[in-house]
């Protein structure tokens, strides 16, 4: 592939994102930070690029120099709501805090879908909302190269993409209807050796106790009834 370059650096191509995995509810954290849950389900994007010729070989470009940055805005006002006042703050002199806690960028990977289609491919495993509400994420994507190389601040970093989420709603604890089940697409990156959160198949679950009765099983077993009656 013949990647031609703007005076910028970039190569001149067409980029087309897509959020293939929308979030749709999310627990709020709150302000502490042991009780985090990410928004669920995970968000995954997806990058197609082409030249005038049509797709082009992603084996012939670096993923990683593509970036996506999010950003958390107020589905209602469109304002961006990265920043939250925390509760604690004196009146006079209020305290903001990140709303959008967790990482916010992603570089992207060579992954194949479900049909075992390779892409561009980036996994937002860790974002959580403080707040309650309802938002939607604006993703912006980067290119951190030049010239073929990595940019390391000399040059400006230009955006070449932006997409945005479907809005969703962050609940209170107790309003929270609970954390929806790993997709089928996240157990395929998960394969491909991405550390990706995933609530357990209870069907699974039920098979590995069973085939986990092996005779060492049953000797642990035994002997921790051995012991409660000593």
């Amino acid at each position: 592939m013949k990647t031609i370059l703007a005076e910028s650096g970039i190569p001149e191509l067409k980029y087309k994102l897509e959020v293939i995995q929308q979030p749709v509810r999310a627990r709020m954290c709150g302000f502490g930070e042991r009780d985090r849950r990410p928004i669920s389900p995970l968000p995954f994007l997806r990058l197609r690029i082409s030249d005038e010729n049509g797709p082009v070989n992603i084996h012939e470009i670096d993923p990683g120099f593509f970036v996506i940055h999010a950003s958390l805005y107020e589905e209602k006002t469109n304002r961006e709501a990265m920043l939250v006042v925390h509760p604690s703050s004196m009146p006079g002199s209020p305290q903001c805090v990140d709303n959008l806690v967790g990482e916010k960028t992603a570089h992207g990977k060579r992954l194949c879908d479900t049909q075992g289609v390779e892409d561009i491919w980036f996994i937002f495993r860790d974002l959580s909302v403080r707040a309650e509400g309802i938002f939607y994420i604006k993703f912006t994507l980067t290119y951190l190269g030049w010239q073929g190389n990595l940019n390391t601040g000399e040059f400006p970093i230009k955006m070449l993409e932006t997409v945005c989420s479907n809005p969703f709603t962050v609940y209170t604890a107790k309003r929270f209807p609970g954390m929806i089940e790993t997709t089928r697409l996240a157990y395929c990156f998960v394969q491909q050796g991405n550390k990706i959160p995933t609530r357990r198949d209870p069907t699974k679950r039920l098979f590995d106790e069973v085939n986990d009765d092996t005779e060492d099983t049953r000797k642990s077993k035994k002997r921790k009834v051995l012991n409660k009656s000593l």
